[in-house]
């Protein structure tokens, strides 16, 4: 807990994984860009980033393009409940998701069963022709706010901005720019 993992600018193979990270209540374990105005940049794999049943964790000002399926994937990790030994407290703070997926049902963003959380001044643009710049499924108590949500123009058919399902309950979508 309190951990800050600063990243310098650069490319960065995608495909990161990581299980049970755990800051605590007022000392979140934070990843973020070294330099917010040149942000690391995660490509060229199936996952930009995966993190299952993260708790009290933030990510800052990091990018992520060319992944075959979800840019950013976080969810439960099978625990399916939102006390403390869930997934809860997250936050992604000025991500840029773009270029992600392909003619299926890939997201931008993708959460699962995570309760307390906040996305904000994010940008996701051209996910799967079949996905959701945001995908939630089972998502408790939590903000999808200030951010830009843009695809092709014409946007494809079967592409959503923001998806709330599988009992997802209590989340906030405010102030945020859809595009397309």
């Amino acid at each position: 807990p309190g951990t800050r993992l600063l990243l310098a600018a650069g490319t960065y193979a995608g495909g990161f994984q990581a299980k049970n990270l755990r800051g605590a209540p007022g000392r979140p374990i934070i990843l973020a860009a070294a330099d917010p105005k040149n942000p690391p940049v995660f490509s060229d794999a199936r996952t930009g980033l995966q993190l299952s049943n993260p708790a009290y964790v933030e990510l800052h000002d990091l990018a992520f393009t060319r992944i075959a399926d979800n840019g950013l994937n976080l969810d439960d990790g099978g625990t399916m409940n939102g006390g403390e030994a869930g997934a809860h407290h997250i936050v992604l703070r000025r991500l840029h998701v773009f270029d992600v997926g392909t003619t299926g049902n890939q997201d931008g963003i993708k959460l699962s069963g995570l309760w307390e959380f906040r996305v904000e001044d994010c940008v996701i643009e051209r996910w799967g022709t079949g996905g959701s710049a945001i995908d939630m499924v089972g998502c408790h108590r939590g903000e999808i706010v200030g951010n830009t949500i843009r695809h092709r123009d014409p946007a494809p058919p079967n592409c959503t901005g923001v998806q709330c399902k599988g009992g997802t309950s209590e989340v906030v979508v405010a102030r945020n720019r859809f595009e397309h």
